[in-house]
């Protein structure tokens, strides 16, 4: 089946080289196609415009009527071809008063002109059916069948499927090819006008994304139409983030979901049977909550957790989190305190039946609602400075107290079974009132001796003689030393502040003459020999900071 490609003038770039055939003496000029090779592209009869050859393929058919029209294919020839034949073998049937092959099987890139010729023919109901078969009825389900051989979860592909069929039929988009950027850029305004998050829009815009990638890896389309479209900086914008609660919150809220099921029932009469499943339901909602805040698990990894995922009959308990059940479908190891690994065997104690692939707990679908109403029952505060608490919000607490005890930020990363360490550090890791605080607080103090905070807190002024008294010492102490070339422990021990002190020696600020320190390597060597350690090359009080054992004037 004969098909070709269109070709349409372009203006001729500037300082473009024009090239001269020798057999046919036509001109033409280089044009690179952005595959690391360059083409012919010939000039117009003017000379002022050149042919680009399109990337598509293209075929003609005679319509029902018998006129002849021209129809775009795709990048591939022989894929082309055959449309191309099946739309003119269709074509002759619709013109013979034949019944043309199910709608389900007529490809794509030919529907238009099948539904103009099935309207055309009166089968208006037929024609119908085939129009309302858009990208969300056969590509769609190609894509989402794709993410089903990936191993994604049917919750994913689920909301993948929903989030890609909104904005389709927001945007009246029927084929891949009707994707183009301006009608999802107005898509996005609509949403934060509707009070959208820029996290929520992101969503939506990323699954599309996702979904041109694959139809270009499948060659449905040529070029990425959404090339342009940027996503929104999620943080700027956060409808609903997350409160953590704080320790305190905590104990309420474990107590009352232990508590809440019996105790607003009470004044009625209830049966010692209902008392017995209101109190395992208590038992229950607390081992819930405490999953969520002592694992960091996600809701739907604790409605997914059973007996085979803990392991008690070790030195230290933990949970296996299995990739089926993982959000980033990896599995993974997360060690278990203490007190969780008490209220699951207290469980597991009433649950003498259990087999190892039941689940755990059973988490109902309005957990949010019994959240809900065990925050109302407690007195805690669901909304405070914007900052929501929600069943996620359970995860952004134990990150929280993790990096509140100063657990390293790697290590929280690795429990959070985050990729990186920012998303741990900045998005579930909340400042919470009095931090500062007690961050500047923990900053050390500087130590210093008893005689140097004494001087401090006094001033040199109230002790000149001694000062005085002690720089002179130190400079006859120097000079007999350095003539002489030993120095004795008292004098040692009596230079710079007329106590006894062998770990200090202060000189002069003002450097010695060599003719007063005399032979110099005498004198280095009685130096490192009497003394320990040496203070400042002044007056000014000396610190056990100083670790120097050579004055600066004396190396």
């Amino acid at each position: 089946m004969a098909v070709c490609k269109p070709k349409h003038t372009r203006a001729l770039p500037e300082n473009v080289i024009i090239h001269t055939e020798r057999d046919t003496g036509r001109k033409y000029i280089e044009v690179n196609t952005g595959k690391s090779r360059k083409v012919k592209a010939y000039l117009t009869a003017d000379g002022k415009k050149y042919l680009h050859e399109q990337n598509k393929w293209a075929g003609f058919y005679n319509n029902y009527y018998g006129k002849r029209c021209r129809i775009s294919l795709c990048t591939d020839k022989t894929a082309s071809e055959l449309v191309l034949g099946e739309l003119r073998k269709n074509m002759q049937l619709l013109r013979a008063g034949r019944s043309i092959p199910p709608v389900d099987e007529i490809a794509p890139l030919i529907r238009k002109p099948i539904v103009e010729a099935l309207e055309a023919s009166g089968q208006a109901k037929k024609a119908q059916r085939l129009s309302k078969q858009s990208i969300v009825d056969v590509h769609l389900e190609d894509y989402i069948t794709h993410l089903e051989s990936k191993g994604t979860k049917l919750k994913h592909r689920k909301e993948v499927k929903r989030c890609i069929k909104t904005i389709v039929e927001e945007c009246g988009f029927d084929t891949p090819a009707d994707i183009t950027l301006h009608p999802v850029e107005e898509f996005v305004i609509k949403s934060k006008k509707a009070g959208a998050s820029d996290r929520t829009v992101n969503v939506y815009t990323d699954h599309l994304r996702y979904f041109v990638y694959w139809a270009i890896g499948r060659g449905i389309l040529e070029d990425n139409p959404l090339a342009g479209l940027k996503r929104r900086d999620e943080k700027t914008n956060r409808v609903r983030e997350a409160r953590p609660l704080t320790p305190q919150e905590i104990g309420l809220l474990l107590d009352v979901a232990y508590r809440r099921p019996l105790e607003c029932r009470q004044g009625q009469k209830l049966s010692v049977n209902t008392i017995n499943k209101l109190q395992r339901l208590g038992v229950e909602r607390r081992l819930i909550y405490s999953l969520m805040l002592y694992t960091g698990l996600r809701v739907d990894e604790v409605r997914g957790l059973t007996w085979a995922d803990v392991i008690f009959e070790v030195e230290n308990p933990y949970l296996m989190v299995r990739a089926k059940m993982a959000k980033n479908s990896k599995s993974t190891t997360l060690p278990l305190h203490n007190w969780l690994v008490s209220l699951l065997k207290d469980w597991k104690s009433k649950n003498p039946k259990a087999m190892p692939a039941d689940n755990i707990v059973k988490v109902p679908s309005t957990m949010l609602h019994v959240l809900n109403r065990d925050l109302k029952w407690a007195g805690i505060e669901k909304t405070i400075d914007g900052k929501t608490v929600h069943l996620h919000a359970c995860r952004h607490s134990f990150v929280t107290m993790l990096a509140r005890k100063g657990i390293q930020p790697h290590v929280v990363k690795r429990l959070a079974r985050h990729s990186k360490t920012d998303m741990t550090m900045s998005v579930y890791t909340h400042v919470v009132h009095g931090d500062e605080n007690f961050a500047i607080e923990a900053l050390p103090i500087p130590q210093a001796k008893a005689e140097v905070a004494e001087i401090i807190a006094t001033g040199t002024d109230n002790d000149k003689g001694g000062v005085q008294k002690g720089a002179h010492n130190m400079q006859n102490s120097v000079q007999k030393g350095a003539h002489t070339g030993v120095f004795t422990t008292d004098e040692l021990s009596t230079i710079g502040n007329g106590q006894p002190n062998p770990h200090q020696i202060v000189l002069n600020h003002n450097p010695l003459k060599a003719s007063v320190l005399g032979n110099k390597k005498t004198l280095l060597s009685a130096i490192d020999n009497k003394v320990l350690a040496m203070g400042g090359t002044g007056l000014e009080p000396v610190t056990s900071c100083v670790s120097s054992r050579r004055s600066s004037q004396l190396s």
